[in-house]
């Protein structure tokens, strides 16, 4: 079976409801996506595409949140997709009102996401950009260009709206 027809079929097979996190890691690194320990795929998680996946140890991939990967796709430590949540490494041109279809053919272009980064719920990173170390995209956003660490980024085109704290309180003690 060729390369991105095995991909493609177990892709399918790791989104099915009877596998486990576990289980759907293994099925995904048997079809090219290279994780570190720790990493979690819940069901719907889905990459496309010919090129590389890295991804660090310890990230979360949320229900049908999608990478594509036209070209290399490189995910730090400790990042995660939330829910729907989508990575894109292509582009296009669009062609003069002439040609017959709108659109040229695909552009790869690497995307690369630092450690410790959290992209939200229906939140997009467009193709060609670096998302820092510590960077939150918020939910719904759509980032179009790189961004700065530790930054929050939020909105349609995503803007830099706060920083991140350094620290969060710890919530699983009483407080007295």
């Amino acid at each position: 079976m060729s390369t991105p027809r095995r991909r493609a079929v177990l892709n399918t097979l790791a989104n099915l409801p009877v596998f486990t996190s576990a289980q759907r890691a293994r099925l995904l690194r048997r079809a090219g996506v290279a994780s570190g320990a720790g990493t979690q795929f819940e069901q719907g998680f889905r990459v496309a595409g010919p090129s590389t996946l890295h991804i660090g140890r310890d990230c979360y991939f949320g229900f049908n949140s999608f990478i594509d990967c036209e070209a290399e796709v490189t995910i730090g430590n400790g990042s995660g997709l939330a829910e729907g949540a989508r990575i894109i490494s292509s582009d296009h041109d669009i062609l003069p009102p002439d040609a017959v279809r709108m659109t040229g053919p695909t552009k790869p272009n690497a995307v690369t996401i630092g450690n410790q980064v959290w992209i939200g719920a229906g939140a997009t990173v467009l193709s060609g950009l670096h998302v820092a170390d510590r960077c939150i995209i918020g939910a719904g956003a759509v980032l179009t260009r790189d961004t700065a660490p530790g930054g929050v980024y939020a909105g349609v085109p995503a803007r830099r709206i706060s920083d991140v704290p350094n620290t969060f309180a710890n919530t699983s003690e009483p407080t007295p």
